[in-house]
């Protein structure tokens, strides 16, 4: 059984840097600030977008004020992929 492998930077900050990312087989999770002040300095109150990709392909957006949050949705969303290909049938 294989992991998320996640990294986290919190160097800079906003729409152009990503705050934690995780990858997974050909799955990529990208969170970023929606804030587009100074790189700097780490914002407060602001918003955090969510892009999980696979293969270079935007496959699921989700906005939220909590890191948590977001990361909670990728494990809700990957084990639903898990669950449609635990019922899918390849001949």
């Amino acid at each position: 059984m294989s992991r998320i492998e996640w990294a986290q930077q919190n160097i800079n900050f906003g729409l152009d840097y990503s705050t934690k990312t995780g990858k997974w087989e050909d799955y990529h999770f990208d969170i970023r600030y929606d804030y587009d002040g100074d790189p700097k300095e780490k914002p407060q109150n602001s918003g955090l977008h969510l892009f999980i990709t696979k293969n270079g392909k935007v496959i699921h957006k989700k906005f939220s004020h909590k890191i948590e949050n977001l990361v909670a949705e990728i494990i809700l969303y990957m084990r639903d992929e898990q669950r449609k290909f635990s019922k899918a049938v390849f001949d």
